[in-house]
């Protein structure tokens, strides 16, 4: 088999793959301080959207067991403690509250309340659970 080059070769030489491998290095090194601001919002919004769940599965299980059930602010954890079984909790520090615990009733209400939380990111966030609805709303606070 006679193969007969003509300079008219498809693909793509050494020398250009390098050129583009150095151009992808350089967009990585730019882009790598934003991507780590990145991860850590996610972090932070990761730990909110534990306590929001925290709160929304107490508020669902108080309407459907048809009983009232508390969720427990203490200064290190949120947490809920099932009668006769171990408590689910998330450790967070609690910077200021309003109440030692919200309590949910079968018709979905709550007691109501307030608290405040710094992650370990070092932001703090201020949550409001609603007593006629029940639900958790966050705003940031400080830094």
């Amino acid at each position: 088999m006679l193969i007969l080059l003509t300079g008219k070769e498809e693909g793509f030489s050494l020398l250009e793959i390098l050129i583009i491998m150095v151009i992808m290095a350089t967009l990585v090194a730019i882009n790598l301080p934003h991507f780590e601001g990145f991860i850590a919002s996610l972090e932070e919004r990761g730990q909110l959207r534990k306590i929001e769940h925290l709160t929304r599965a107490v508020r669902e299980m108080s309407i459907s067991q048809q009983r009232q059930l508390e969720l427990f602010i203490d200064e290190q954890e949120v947490y809920y403690q099932p009668s006769g079984k171990e408590k689910i909790s998330l450790e967070v520090q609690v910077l200021s509250k309003s109440a030692d615990k919200i309590i949910f009733f079968p018709d979905g209400r709550s007691s109501g309340g307030n608290f405040t939380i710094k992650l370990q990111g070092g932001k703090s966030y201020s949550a409001v659970i609603d007593s006629i609805t029940g639900r958790i709303s966050w705003t940031r606070t400080g830094k």
